[in-house]
């Protein structure tokens, strides 16, 4: 399975639950194992409503993310080019936020496990495709989820395995997410390998000074005949 389609619908998981979450502020470092896609390492720095996502891999580090759960709003950063981009995130239907969570079942278990520091609760997440296994806390606000831009540089949405839609509207944040494919298959595992609680720096949730701002609409109307 390609990262791509296991980057989450941001949109469905920055809901009114996101705004009220538990204060934390700090960074959050998961291993992330997708198939046969090499192991990737990401770190997720939460601050007030603001969420920054760098991941990075053998083959070097993927432009960082931010996204603001007030603004609805998601700021890519391409460092090389010292360039960002800006899009606002999709707010989906109820009928479709609705629709996903019913394709999923979830089942509370009652199991608990101590993660990087914090206790998880086992839930067991069964879609059509995939059976998984989700470790939840309280502790840390809610999931906002692996945000990609659409355009260009970022790849197409998906509803994934189904865990994703589990935690919308949740309060929830995931230490450990394991999914298998319906023939028993390691699909994907993300799990929490440290937590460290500390303040972090405003300039770490918005484009560096001095960066060009990428105007993709303004790019196109270059390219038609005509366009301004």
């Amino acid at each position: 399975m390609k990262l791509s389609t296991l980057l989450l619908l941001s949109g469905v998981l920055l809901t009114d639950a996101v705004l009220s979450a538990a204060s934390f502020e700090g960074t959050v470092r998961f291993k992330i194992e997708s198939g046969k896609d090499k192991p990737m390492e990401m770190s997720y720095g939460l601050k007030n409503g603001l969420v920054r996502i760098d991941l990075q891999s053998k083959e070097g580090e993927a432009p960082a993310v931010i996204m603001d759960a007030a603004k609805q709003e998601m700021t890519m950063l391409m460092a090389e080019q010292k360039m960002y981009m800006v899009q606002a995130m999709p707010k989906p239907k109820d009928a479709d936020v609705s629709a996903a969570s019913a394709a999923v079942a979830v089942e509370k278990t009652g199991v608990t496990e101590t993660i990087a520091g914090y206790v998880g609760e086992k839930y067991l997440v069964k879609s059509k495709d995939f059976t998984g296994e989700m470790w939840l806390t309280d502790q840390l606000g809610a999931f906002m989820g692996m945000g990609e831009p659409e355009g260009p540089f970022g790849g197409k949405k998906s509803s994934g395995s189904g865990w994703e839609a589990a935690l919308a509207g949740k309060n929830m944040f995931p230490l450990r997410v394991v999914d298998t494919t319906a023939k028993g298959k390691s699909a994907f595992r993300m799990e929490v390998t440290s937590i460290d609680k500390a303040a972090l720096p405003d300039s770490l949730f918005r484009a560096p000074a001095g960066w060009q701002k990428f105007d993709m609409g303004g790019m196109m109307r270059g390219l038609l005949p005509g366009g301004r």
